[in-house]
């Protein structure tokens, strides 16, 4: 299982962050799942590196901002078909619970 975190992707300024999602697409066989998280953000960045994960069968959500309407990231990542749910922050744990247990779904 791979939890991807973009504190943690940041660490290394010297690569776009597009670059370093891909590296883990291209290594999608070396885990069982894939889950990126993409937290509130700059519109563009990372839109094609998420992207390749999700054609590679990660799963990729979107911190919802409001529950009246998706914020314009959300709608820029929503809009590409490759994210697969904005969703609140509270909302999040059970339905990664969900999922971890039922992945096939």
């Amino acid at each position: 299982m791979l939890f991807l975190e973009r504190d943690e992707l940041r660490r290394d300024e010297k690569s776009p962050l597009d670059q370093d999602l891909r590296k883990y697409a291209h290594a999608r066989d070396s885990y069982q799942e894939i889950i990126l998280i993409m937290l509130k953000g700059t519109i563009g960045e990372g839109l094609m590196g998420s992207g390749v994960l999700f054609d590679k069968g990660a799963l990729c959500l979107i911190e919802a901002e409001s529950d009246l309407e998706p914020s314009s990231f959300a709608h820029t990542f929503l809009a590409t078909g490759k994210a697969h749910l904005d969703i609140g922050i509270l909302e999040m744990g059970e339905f990664l619970q969900t999922f971890l247990k039922h992945p096939e779904l």
